[in-house]
């Protein structure tokens, strides 16, 4: 089976109704003798069926609260964009525990690759542990379907990503694919921005920036963690943009890579 590369509510189906259950209550005794967290996220854009989406979300609310994990899961099946989108606080003490449950989980979504905090935290980021399953797993306007996902665009480290925007300075198509006002708290030097309050108009709006932009020219693009980028990417491809370009593991994996030098960061 074909899988993309990685990097939960109700589910509005007329069809379909997931089960309810409450979210997951972490026992007291691992929010007092855990000392410390690791903030995680992954994703994975998977064709996992309705059938699947209910065995996972079990299968994950079991192991991970058992871990001590804390944080929210996204599962959504195939129909559309399918796949998991997962933020995690994740107690150092079981950090290998965890990443050996996710290897048995790589039928599904691939090798994981995770995109990890700047630094560890003293308390964790989330009180609870919840997982949510949605029809969509990134909301968009147009009928957009894990199968047109395929193509995706070309992932830059964020060190190819630092040399190439340091190298075009002024001359690249820089689209930041967040929101207007996280844009405003911080963007790449020369980004387009995204003047909408969702990633839902973004994609609209998307059409109008790209309307008179040569085929053949480059298109770099960035978000938050690479979710929207990796939907939106093979949506330009499928238009006929030959060379896009994402910044891998968005800006949460850029601002690592820098932290060491932010004299030098580009994202201002």
């Amino acid at each position: 089976m074909n899988k993309l590369k990685p990097f939960c509510q109700g589910f509005f189906s007329t069809h379909f109704a997931f089960p309810k259950t409450k979210p997951c209550v972490i026992p007291r005794r691992f929010l007092t003798t855990t000392p410390s967290y690791r903030p995680m996220a992954f994703y994975s854009l998977a064709p996992l069926s309705y059938q699947r989406v209910v065995q996972l979300k079990k299968s994950l609310e079991k192991n991970l609260s058992a871990l001590g994990v804390l944080g929210r899961i996204y599962l959504a099946p195939e129909e559309r964009i399918g796949g998991i989108n997962c933020q995690m606080s994740v107690p150092l003490s079981r950090m290998d525990q965890v990443k050996d449950y996710f290897k048995t989980l790589e039928a599904d979504f691939g090798s994981i690759e995770y995109t990890q905090g700047m630094q560890d935290t003293l308390t964790p980021s989330f009180q609870k542990l919840r997982i949510l399953t949605k029809r969509n797993l990134v909301a968009v306007k147009h009928e957009i379907k894990y199968k047109e996902l395929k193509d995706q665009p070309d992932y830059l480290t964020p060190e190819q990503w630092h040399k190439e925007l340091k190298e075009k300075k002024e001359d690249i198509f820089l689209l930041d694919m967040r929101n207007h006002y996280e844009y405003t708290l911080g963007h790449f030097v020369n980004a387009i921005k995204m003047n909408v309050d969702t990633f839902r108009d973004g994609v609209e709006l998307l059409d109008e920036l790209v309307e008179n932009r040569p085929k053949d020219k480059d298109i770099y693009m960035y978000c938050t963690g690479g979710i929207r980028c990796s939907v939106v990417g093979p949506y330009l491809k499928n238009k006929g943009f030959e060379h896009v370009k994402m910044l891998k593991g968005g800006i949460s994996a850029y601002g690592k890579y820098i932290k060491e030098e932010p004299e030098n960061s580009l994202f201002k």
